[in-house]
């Protein structure tokens, strides 16, 4: 059930994962990554990256969810409507978006999978960085 602010006019819909003011979604911000929701759009360091419509909604829902495992069986449920264990559909998008907005750490993010697990979003400092991105 959504959580409801009734002064600010502002809720969370947990089902989407993002504020909402009236009918229009608020950009929601993780570090140098910004969702503007309306527009379909995510910008790094202001500079905007063109994602693909499903490879926005990957994007969106690991965004909004740092530190935690996200299943690729809820990936495909959530952004696709059914699970189908043997595509390569979800890899695909996870490379485009870890591509795309450069989740390898250099900007203070890294986008890894979990074996057998799913994909985690994670802060990584500089340093450990630098071994991602040469490694």
């Amino acid at each position: 059930m959504p959580r409801q602010n009734k002064n600010a006019k502002i809720r969370f819909d947990e089902g989407q994962g993002q504020m909402t003011g009236g009918n229009r979604p608020l950009p929601f911000e993780l570090g140098p990554y910004r969702i503007d929701f309306r527009s379909r759009r995510i910008y790094v360091h202001s500079q905007y990256v063109a994602l693909k419509p499903k490879s926005f909604d990957v994007a969106a829902l690991l965004l909004q969810n740092p530190g935690t495992i996200i299943s690729r069986e809820k990936l495909y449920e959530r952004i696709w409507g059914a699970y189908k264990k043997e595509s390569r559909t979800i890899d695909v998008h996870i490379s485009w978006v870890r591509t795309g907005l450069e989740l390898d750490g250099r900007h203070g993010w890294l986008l890894s999978a979990v074996r057998q697990h799913g994909y985690l979003l994670q802060p990584i400092e500089p340093r450990r960085a630098l071994r991602h991105r040469r490694g």
